[in-house]
């Protein structure tokens, strides 16, 4: 046998790309090791709070693009001068402060229970 092992190439099988098998990642030690750097991390708890944030500002900008019929469009020359384009660009932000703000109080999202909840 020793003489085929010199004809046949050796090559150690690749894990992943991150240089670890997939079983490894997802067994009980490695979650039990990411809740603990999690823990030691975030102390109290802001992994969550920075998670819900980044999810209810994803969820406002889908609900935004279904609700608007065309897109944005930037400065246009019906627009005429940069007052007119000025002031219509403070009155769109000013809405959409307006709009951020009564979402994140409306008890309506809070009511609606499913899976990953960013508003609960």
């Amino acid at each position: 046998m020793k003489p085929l092992r010199r004809e046949v190439k050796y090559t150690p099988a690749k894990k992943s790309a991150l240089g670890i098998s997939v079983t490894t990642l997802v067994s009980r030690a490695a979650q039990r090791i990411i809740e603990e750097k999690l823990v030691r991390r975030y102390p109290g708890g802001e992994n969550v709070e920075i998670w819900r944030k980044r999810e209810q500002a994803a969820q406002l900008e889908r609900e935004r693009k279904d609700a608007e019929e065309e897109p944005d469009r930037v400065l246009h020359r019906s627009l005429g001068n940069i007052d007119n384009y000025a002031s219509r660009y403070k009155r769109r932000v000013l809405e959409k402060r307006d709009f951020l703000s009564d979402q994140e109080l409306a008890s309506w999202r809070k009511r609606r229970r499913y899976r990953n909840n960013p508003w609960l």
